[in-house]
């Protein structure tokens, strides 16, 4: 018996380049009341994969000629890169701005860019084989900044809106049904001859089962920001932010919704759901013109009685999970709330036995923002549905309080030398932050349907940050 290691896993390798050229412009205006700015990118970029060659079929691997399953991918140290790009991508990323000096104590500010982010991974497709797009973004500000009480104090507030359009992220949590099914169809009917399987393709060989799934999603977030700086005096120095934050999700997983309602032989949800109800045929003694099963067979009904209940499981489980994802179009999904409020306040020292030492703390909050829905209830009750975004589920807030201390010391001519010691998390404060909330179907932790935590953000407890800092 002649045994040899080898896998069926196509090598995976990529290549990215990226050619870049930039300007930009800057002008002031009416004695310098006006500043305009302007600048352009351009990025031509490309990605390289691989042809996944097989290498040749060794022949004393019976069959390997006629069955792939039964040959190998070459390691991808000699596989060479392909010569053309995979992907290849021209892009150009616009920024303008201009700042108005209106009073001697009030300025108008504006700016404006949009950009592309190219698609780094050659090897990601949708679940209908497509390639990933390219993603783009634009972003719009604009605001005021006052500077009072001779300069001691300064206020800025700024209207800003954010957009991201066809970002490509790994969508492979997303087809995990899918992929459940078409193993349980390979296991149980493929590889024991069905000959209703004979052209279902191996494993790796779908979109959805290669481990490179990807899909888009679109964002719009919008808020406002204000900032405040307050120096009373050359020791003293306060600086307050606070920020109201929606992100609101758009349209995502446009293929995935194509996949599951387009039927092939072998894939789509009417041809899982039809795959089952044959199944079912062959449980209760009938013939199937899906399956081989024999239903005379005592083992065969039971093993399709199995495969059938497995199958509408798996694509009720993978429908539910679309239908969840598509619920959320046009919802907030920020976890840390939408409101956030941070504060620091530093003393100086400049006199006396203290003199160059700095003292001094911040804090972090954020508001509760969402950790689950609620879901629909079905006929009798049972709240089994997809999620209803109408009723969600309310974390807490957050709180983080930090303490610095610093000296600073000339050393050596013109040589200063400053120390600093920050403490991240002061309290120590290491209570898990619960994140997720969902029902508990099977009545775990109590009753059958609860709403229970099933997800915790560990803190990190009290850290030390020192550093030191030679300028001259």
């Amino acid at each position: 018996m002649l045994f040899r290691s080898q896998s069926f896993l196509a090598p995976q390798k990529s290549r990215f380049t990226n050619e870049t050229w930039s300007a930009g412009w800057q002008a002031r205006w009416l004695g310098g009341r006006v500043v305009t700015v302007g600048g352009l990118r351009r990025d031509d970029t490309a990605s390289y994969g691989i042809t996944a060659l097989r290498d040749v079929t060794l022949p004393e691997i019976a069959g390997a000629a006629a069955d792939p399953l039964k040959r190998y991918f070459a390691p991808a140290a000699r596989t060479p890169f392909t010569e053309q790009p995979s992907i290849s991508a021209q892009g150009l990323s616009r920024t303008t701005g201009a700042v108005v000096h209106a009073l001697p104590w009030l300025s108008l500010t504006y700016s404006r860019s949009g950009n592309f982010l190219p698609v780094s991974n050659a090897s990601w497709v949708d679940a209908l084989g497509r390639p990933a797009p390219n993603s783009k973004g634009r972003t719009t500000d604009y605001g005021a900044r006052l500077s009072l009480l001779g300069g001691r104090l300064a206020v800025s507030v700024s209207r800003f809106e954010t957009s991201a359009d066809n970002q490509a992220r790994n969508a492979n949590a997303s087809v995990g049904g899918t992929r459940n099914i078409l193993t349980r169809l390979r296991d149980n009917y493929k590889t024991p001859g069905d000959s209703h399987f004979v052209d279902l393709a191996g494993p790796g060989m779908y979109p959805v089962d290669t481990g490179n799934v990807s899909d888009t999603w679109s964002y719009v977030a919008a808020g406002y920001e204000l900032n405040v700086v307050f120096n009373p005096s050359r020791n003293w120095r306060m600086a307050f932010s606070g920020s109201s934050n929606t992100n609101r999700l758009g349209e995502h997983l446009a293929a995935l919704g194509a996949y599951l309602a387009t039927n092939s032989k072998f894939q789509g949800l009417a041809t899982w759901r039809g795959f089952a109800s044959e199944l079912n045929k062959v449980a209760a003694g009938q013939r199937s013109s899906a399956f081989d099963l024999d239903p005379a067979n005592a083992t065969a009904r039971t093993q399709a009685q199995n495969d059938a209940l497995y199958i509408n499981q798996q694509a009720d489980a993978q429908e539910r999970v679309y239908q969840d994802d598509v619920a959320l179009t046009g919802v907030t999904t920020a976890r840390n709330g939408k409101y956030a409020f941070n504060g620091l306040v530093t003393r100086v020292f400049t006199e006396g036995r203290l003199r160059g030492w700095s003292v001094g703390g911040n804090f972090r909050w954020r508001g509760a923002g969402t950790i689950g829905y609620q879901r629909l209830p079905d006929a009798a009750g049972a709240p089994v549905g997809r999620i209803d975004v109408s009723r969600p589920l309310r974390g807490t807030d957050f709180w983080d309080l930090g303490a610095m201390v610093s000296h600073e010391r000339r050393i050596l001519g013109r040589v200063n030398l400053r120390l600093q010691l920050n403490v991240q998390n002061l309290p120590n404060w290491q209570d898990p932050r619960l994140v997720k909330s969902d029902y508990d179907t099977n009545g775990v932790y109590g009753a059958t349907n609860a709403i229970v935590p099933v997800l915790w953000e560990l803190r990190r407890p009290r850290n030390f940050v020192f550093t030191s800092t030679f300028t001259f």
